[in-house]
């Protein structure tokens, strides 16, 4: 999924769209919002509970590679943990 205001339009889309039991993977690149924290804060929470959160050569990857599908699929079981790489960026940006 890809599209503008992370906290508005595109977190409503996609608890809507796990509600009716999809799977949704979210395109980090391709979304964002009127302020980076809050873009990042929202990626963050909506990975640790409805989305899988993919960059661009990972959505390509996946498209077009089974063994790399497969290891995304290890990567979304452990999701609980949150995608490492927005963490330090939370800690960066501060408030």
């Amino acid at each position: 999924m890809c599209g503008e205001s992370t906290s508005g339009c595109v977190r409503a889309s996609s608890v809507d769209a796990y509600s009716l039991g999809y799977h949704v993977s979210l395109v980090e690149e391709r979304t964002y919002d009127r302020s980076a924290l809050i873009h990042k804060v929202n990626l963050f929470d909506l990975a640790h509970k409805y989305v899988g959160v993919m960059k661009v050569d990972e959505v390509v990857a996946h498209r077009t590679s089974p063994r790399k599908a497969r290891r995304w699929r290890r990567i979304r079981r452990g999701a609980a943990e949150g995608p490492p790489e927005l963490i330090p960026a939370l800690i960066r940006s501060g408030p």
